[in-house]
């Protein structure tokens, strides 16, 4: 995003990921550089639910990336035995 900027000038808004902070808003902040001050939360469409209905989906959500992080750890460690026996 940085060489973005540099080249485009101003990126979009990306709630959640980037976004770019003219010097009066870090000043309002007393200069703190904490990224969630300036990009915000990301809009998924379920923010304004209360918790308890919006549970479920980020259980599901978590789980399934607790097992995505198991085939891609499995993955990683078949790899290093092929370049182990290279």
């Amino acid at each position: 995003m940085y060489r973005q900027f540099k080249r485009e000038g101003t990126p979009e808004l990306v709630p959640g990921f980037c976004a770019v902070a003219a010097l009066d808003k870090i000043r309002e902040y007393n200069y703190a550089l904490t990224p969630g001050r300036y990009v915000g939360a990301s809009d998924d469409g379920i923010e304004g639910d209360p918790f308890e209905e919006r549970y479920p989906h980020l259980r599901t959500k978590l789980m399934a990336g607790l097992e995505e992080g198991k085939t891609l750890t499995r993955e990683i460690a078949r790899s290093l035995d092929l370049l182990a026996n290279v």
